[in-house]
């Protein structure tokens, strides 16, 4: 079943009405009921590819990308399997290669609609940089966390505020939209008490 989704200009006209509201500045993620170890994906880009290091957690070897990759992908990097926990992420490079907002909210849906689980949560994209060469200003990922925002509350997905954490600790930030091994490490915990472990 296709999902409606409000079209691009729509959804950047909403994107200062959400922020009001508190779209990109959510109460952090109470801690999650104690989950056994083990049992637990990760999907998303280099940021999660950082941070999932220090998790006991399966995930894909690869970049995952953007969701146009992620929709042709998911059934592969599930494999097919019912999990406990699903943490997946996208959006840096849905920006850099241009998805529109209304395809970005699309395609997580999609995704979502693929995941087998007990649980699944979204991690917000972390902060963008000033002047990047590559689009991933903090204006774009302003407005692509306000849609995914949306999409979430729309699928009954629980967010990991990852934007906040990165955006309270800029010590951990390096040129690019990467971070430190002292910021992977804490964005890795943040997670861990999110979802429990």
């Amino acid at each position: 079943m296709l999902v409606a989704f409000p079209p691009l200009a729509r959804l950047c006209r909403l994107a200062p009405l959400l922020l009001v509201l508190g779209c990109s500045q959510a109460a952090a993620v109470p801690p999650a009921p104690s989950a056994p170890p083990g049992d637990l994906l990760a999907i998303g880009d280099s940021i999660r590819i950082g941070w999932a290091r220090y998790l006991k957690c399966e995930q894909p070897a690869d970049n995952c990308g953007d969701t146009r990759n992620g929709v042709r992908s998911i059934e592969r990097w599930t494999g097919g399997r019912h999990w406990r926990t699903v943490v997946l992420n996208f959006g840096l490079h849905d920006i850099h290669h241009n998805v529109p907002l209304d395809e970005y909210c699309r395609n997580l849906a999609e995704i979502i609609h693929h995941i087998h689980a007990d649980r699944i949560y979204f991690c917000t994209t972390t902060p963008g940089r000033e002047n990047n060469w590559l689009g991933r200003t903090p204006e774009n990922v302003e407005k692509y966390n306000c849609a995914a925002r949306w999409v979430m509350a729309r699928e009954h997905v629980q967010i990991i505020d990852l934007y906040t954490l990165a955006d309270q600790h800029r010590e951990w930030w390096r040129p690019d939209v990467h971070y430190t091994d002292q910021g992977y490490a804490g964005l890795a915990n943040y997670v861990k008490r999110a979802i429990g472990l």
